[in-house]
């Protein structure tokens, strides 16, 4: 399973700079801080979500990587998205790098924070992991149980999580506050190697499988 690649999207007077450390040249020579990249990325994911919302269900909801290619290819097909308030190179066809991973992850948030999806706040004792979208989320499975565990154990704090500005004191927050619970949902002997952008990312995405397809997770306390 491909962990990144280049996306061609068509932009209207901006360029979509990328969030992963090789495209911080780009968001330079357009004159972006990495701030203002990832802050832009996260825009444009908001509007092809907007635009895109039963798509984006479509391509969360593929288990096998040949299903999930396609819906992949349809969500992401001449997506355009007018970014105002970031500095740009004019219009036309960009190109955007981002982890697989992190890219599910934007496009769970943007369906719990649109009301896409309802999850519950109630916390429920963790059923049996599942890994059923292990083959195409880009994730270590280890980081998959221990976010589906989380999730579970403490949908409310995940939810906070999600409706803080990436990089922000209450995101920082947010995570400290999931802190013990990381620790308790690792899997023994396993470590964890993930930055915030990736662990919000796999948080986000357990949050939203769990509340979109309760079936193959923990039904207790899921509305």
């Amino acid at each position: 399973m491909e962990t990144s690649r280049a996306l061609r999207l068509a932009t209207t007077a901006m360029a979509v700079a990328a969030i992963v450390p090789p495209a911080v040249c780009e968001a330079q020579r357009v004159g972006m801080s990495p701030e203002q990249s990832q802050r832009s990325t996260r825009a444009f994911v908001q509007c092809m979500v907007a635009n895109r919302k039963q798509l984006s269900e479509q391509y969360l909801g593929a288990t096998e990587p040949a299903d999930f290619a396609k819906w992949r290819d349809r969500l992401w097909d001449n997506v355009r998205c007018s970014l105002p308030g970031f500095p740009g190179i004019g219009g036309g066809w960009r190109t955007i790098q981002m982890p697989v991973d992190v890219e599910r992850g934007l496009v769970a948030e943007q369906l719990i924070l649109t009301g896409r999806v309802t999850p519950t706040t109630e916390p429920a004792k963790p059923a049996p992991y599942q890994p059923r979208w292990a083959a195409v989320t880009g994730r270590a499975p280890a980081v998959d149980e221990m976010a589906d565990c989380v999730a579970a154990s403490d949908p409310g704090g995940v939810v906070a999580l999600l409706r803080s500005d990436a990089d922000s004191d209450a995101e920082k927050t947010a995570f400290a506050a999931l802190g013990e619970k990381f620790g308790q949902c690792l899997v023994s002997g396993a470590t964890l190697k993930a930055n915030r952008l990736s662990m919000r990312a796999a948080l986000a995405e357990a949050l939203y499988q769990r509340a979109a397809s309760p079936a193959f997770n923990s039904t207790a306390g899921i509305q």
